[in-house]
């Protein structure tokens, strides 16, 4: 081959071949650091959305086992347990109260379909959601395993209540004795964890997705793969071998799905067994390293474009004067010694071609040693001249090469870091300067740590050191440094050791990432389990956990300690009024004020909704509790001001000392709580201590309730009835008043047991059987001649708003075949009050019926006048309290008046309660008042005695 064409083709080769491995080692380089960076992200965004769904999880499963504790719950079941009918069970206000219960526990947790109770045998006495009363689940797999004794989380399984894909989280129920008395559930909509799931993504292909522990798709951002197996081969395969049952770690592996290849990570969410997957195409982790690789592959492709034609140049340019003078010389050598060569420069060349003509000229005889000698000396310059450009092109690649080594440095976030021990020589790439705000020239390790560690966290690393050194060959840790700007950051450290032969330690090689984001997001996460969300306060839950620390210390070390129990006082009229909104600042803005006073040893916590608990620690005497306490009722003194809008609202303190009054936190709790209602009933905005009395009290009210459970079928009730006389002294109706009596309790106070009642919901059947009763007797009177007397019947809050209650009176008229005239039902102005537009579409449709409608106790409540233009009364009641002084304070009396002339106007008679004398009769007789009612015509009476008093009337009390 022609030296013309093979100078440009080796230099061409000379200079490509190089060029090749270089952008290959790039673009190697390039893809590992890619995908590397590919799969530890999908890992921690996996670990970390896995840790997230873990602790729902377990949220879901602690509150469970905390309603499982709910005492209402216990006290149904224990019933459930005994009864032998549980359809009347269920109707009984037991379990309507839990049913409530339920509901608001499912308003306050999004997540939950729904909450019900269910017994031993499977079926359901309480839900939130009333469609699933009577239910059997006793074929649920959840049921057997948790009936046992465990929690229990089911598979996903179709509602048998809303037909909806749920899983259910079940707790048994023990009572006192250890037993399991039924179960506690929780069902959790599928749909929120498909809410989560859409949440995950990463780049443009990448999404998340949740199969359960049989493969099936739980969650998925397309909603047509749900039910549906998954279609990853690789994770179905870890599905099918059960693999994961025992791994807690992130997994990572790559599958081929519609023909393309994807990475994905897993991990196992604990306790439900289910898989989160997070996956991404490969394709679009890869396409920063294909650009790399289409830029290196064009500016290769332009060089050796570059190199061929500066090749060819050179090679024309160095071989044209050759073959001029090769013509010349075959001439000579042809014999023709009468030539000579025209090539005129002042190079080599132009020298050579002189020389020749002169040697031509001056030995023609010694041609053929004159052209040997020319020969060596034009090769000899040749390959001068290409050493001479190969080292000028060699210089010039390796210029490129390390400006692009630099690049992939720079566009690294991990510091990349090399000791060199011997030579104690430290280097680190320029991110170390971004990281920790010092230069990376001449660092001198040692010094460097001293500086950016605190003591105890130097030592633990140097140690780390030495025995790495000497037992590993890599080693990774996590510390916490101090940055130049006096920040806090935290780092992880991965390292590799270089031993020599000798096995020492020579050389320490490693990177270095900034991971103070994700230890945030895992302090957030801890935050969030043991801190209320609204007002940034310990939860119940760290209170349950501080209770038992704090009781063992008082015990061992012979201390005090006290919980204060702290509930608003009508927060829910605020709520109601102003809304949640407001409702939510008030409440922070009242723990600020109360953390404001405390001290080291006085720890307030949220207990839930608008009750809040505070634990004193090494109580010294109860006037250090007094003290507080009256600290904490002076934040209430003064309103709140919450978006420009004044709020007042008060609070009631219970407070039990312990070990003195309870020794474990479930007494300790109780017995607060027994003192905070008790100052409750002492009108609130007050503080109680807890003391043996109030036990006492509940305990009585207890044995009350048990006589009200019986009241009736054991004939302790009975009625009384009193008179209500006309303005001529004629007995037109009576009131009917209930009484109780029994052997243990004697007669009980209608003041007493009628709250009872309330609380219990009782007083719904007791109401019952008052109307039926009172009617039964209206019905003997009338058939016994002493003519049509009205009755007048009281009726509670809870009666009225019963949905099936105008149906109730409607079907005892019918039943009995009497006059709805006369019957009267009276309600307080209290009650009327509290759902107004509600009560009158009720009292409306009694009217509709024939019934008629008192209101009692008028003028002690809080109603507007202008409101009984709109309510259908036919009867006002002046309370007692204007009747008492009547006779001699005349602004009761102006007051009376006004009533009067105002109920005549509007249509309505006017009965007054509790005359008492003979004065009070003649006032208001001169009132004008309609009926009166009281002692100073009669008692309450029995049966019998009202009918004595029937034949006799009243002519000749006054005239």
């Amino acid at each position: 081959m022609h030296i013309k064409k093979k100078l440009p083709i080796t230099m061409i080769i000379l200079i490509s071949i190089p060029l090749l491995i270089l952008s290959y080692a790039i673009y190697n380089y390039t893809y590992m650091s890619v995908t590397n960076d590919s799969e530890n992200h999908i890992k921690q965004v996996t670990s970390i959305e896995g840790n997230a769904l873990s602790t729902f999880v377990n949220y879901q499963i602690k509150e469970v086992e905390l309603s499982a504790r709910i005492e209402s719950v216990v006290e149904l079941l224990k019933e459930a347990k005994q009864s032998e009918d549980l359809k009347q069970l269920i109707y009984k206000t037991e379990a309507l109260n839990v049913d409530k219960l339920l509901t608001l526990r499912v308003k306050e947790l999004n997540d939950v379909q729904h909450s019900f109770v269910c017994d031993l045998k499977g079926n359901i006495i309480a839900d939130s959601n009333s469609t699933g009363l009577m239910l059997n689940i006793t074929d649920r797999e959840y049921f057997q395993q948790a009936i046992n004794g465990e929690i229990a989380i089911s598979d996903e399984i179709k509602s048998k209540i809303s037909n909806e894909d749920i899983i259910v989280v079940a707790s048994p129920v023990i009572d006192e004795q250890g037993n399991v008395i039924g179960l506690y559930c929780n069902a959790i909509q599928i749909s929120a964890f498909n809410k989560y799931i859409e949440n995950i993504t990463i780049g443009n292909t990448g999404y998340a997705y949740l199969v359960d522990d049989d493969g099936i798709m739980i969650a998925h951002p397309q909603k047509d793969k749900l039910g549906k197996p998954v279609e990853n081969s690789v994770l179905t395969k870890v599905v099918d071998e059960k693999s994961y049952l025992n791994q807690t770690d992130t997994g990572f592996d790559t599958y081929v799905y519609n023909g393309t290849k994807k990475y994905f990570g897993y991990t196992v969410i604990p306790k439900i067994n289910w898989i989160l997957a997070v996956t991404q195409n490969v394709d679009e982790v890869n396409a920063p390293a294909r650009l790399e690789l289409y830029f290196i592959m064009g500016i290769t492709l332009i060089m050796l474009v570059i190199t061929s034609i500066i090749s060819l140049l050179f090679s024309k340019s160095i071989t044209n004067p050759i073959s001029g003078l090769i013509a010349i010389m075959n001439k000579a050598e042809n014999g023709d010694l009468s030539v000579s060569c025209d090539y005129d420069s002042n190079n080599e060349l132009g020298k050579l071609s002189n020389n020749f003509n002169s040697m031509i000229k001056k030995l023609s005889g010694s041609y053929e040693e004159l052209s040997a000698v020319y020969e060596e000396l034009s090769a000899t310059e040749e390959e001068l001249r290409c050493q001479y450009e190969e080292l000028v092109e060699n210089e010039k690649a390796l210029a490129i090469s390390e400006d692009r080594f630099k690049q992939a440095l720079d566009g690294i976030n991990d510091v990349i870091w090399e000791w060199d021990i011997k030579a104690n020589t430290f280097f680190a790439s320029d991110k170390w300067e971004e990281l920790t705000g010092y230069s990376n020239k001449n660092i001198d390790i040692k010094n460097f740590l001293k500086i950016i560690l605190p003591n105890e966290e130097l030592e633990r690393i140097v140690k780390n050191y030495k025995t790495l050194t000497m037992s590993a060959e890599y080693f990774r840790e996590e510390f916490e440094i101090t940055t130049k700007s006096g920040d806090k950051k935290w780092i992880l450290n991965r390292a590799r050791i270089t031993m020599d032969s000798e096995g020492n330690p020579i050389k320490i090689t490693g990177t270095i990432s900034d991971i103070t984001s994700i230890r945030q997001a895992n302090d957030k996460i801890m935050e969030l389990a043991y801190c209320d969300s609204l007002t940034g306060i310990p939860n119940r839950t760290t209170l349950m956990s501080k209770l038992d620390e704090v009781i063992n210390e008082c015990v061992e070390n012979n201390k005090l300690g006290a919980a204060l129990f702290i509930d608003l006082d009508d927060f829910k009229r605020i709520n109601d009024s102003l809304g949640h909104d407001i409702g939510d600042k008030l409440l922070k803005r009242i723990c600020t004020k109360a953390k404001s006073i405390l001290n080291q040893n006085e720890i307030l916590y949220r207990f839930g909704g608008d009750e809040f608990l505070i634990l004193m620690c090494n109580v010294k005497a109860r006037e250090q509790v007094i003290n507080l306490s009256n600290k904490l009722l002076n934040i209430f003194k003064n309103y709140f001001i919450i978006d420009n809008k004044q709020v007042y609202i008060t609070c009631s303190i219970g407070i039990c000392i312990f070990p003195t009054d309870g020794k474990d936190k479930n007494s300790i709790l109780k017995n607060a709580d027994t003192a905070m209602y008790k100052a409750k009933e002492k009108g609130k905005n007050t503080f109680e201590f807890y003391n043996e009395e109030m036990s006492k009290k509940i305990l009585k009210d207890m044995i009350i309730e048990k006589a009200l459970r019986n009241g009736i079928e054991n004939n302790y009730f009975y009625l009384q009835y009193q008179p209500q006389v006309n303005i001529e002294g004629k007995i037109i109706g009576v009131e009917s008043l209930v009484r109780l009596k029994n052997e243990e309790l004697g007669f009980v106070s209608p003041g007493e047991f009628i709250p009872i009642a309330e609380k219990t919901g009782l007083i719904i059947t007791i109401g019952d059987w008052i109307m039926e009763t009172a009617i039964i007797k209206k019905l003997e009177w009338l058939n016994n001649g002493y003519g049509d007397i009205r009755v007048s019947i009281n009726v509670s809050s809870l009666q009225i708003h019963r949905p099936d209650f105008v149906e109730k009176v409607k079907k005892l008229v019918e039943k009995y075949k009497i006059n709805p005239n006369f019957i009267e039902l009276e309600i307080t102005e209290s009650v009327l009050m509290e759902q107004l537009d509600k009560n009158v579409v009720i009292l409306q449709e009694l009217r509709d019926i024939g019934i008629r409608i008192a209101l009692d106790d008028f003028g002690t409540g809080y109603s507007s006048l202008n409101y009984l233009r709109t309510i259908p009364l036919n009867t006002l009641k002046i309370d007692k309290s204007f009747i008492d002084d009547i006779c001699i304070n005349d602004k009761q009396g102006a007051i009376v008046d006004s009533i009067i002339e105002m109920a005549h106007k509007l249509g309505m008679e006017v009965v007054a309660e509790g005359i008492e004398t003979i004065d009070q009769l003649k006032v208001m007789k001169e009132k004008n008042c309609d009926i009166i009612q009281g002692y100073v015509y009669s008692r309450p009476l029995l049966s019998t005695d009202l009918e004595n008093l029937l034949k006799k009337g009243f002519d000749n009390l006054i005239k």
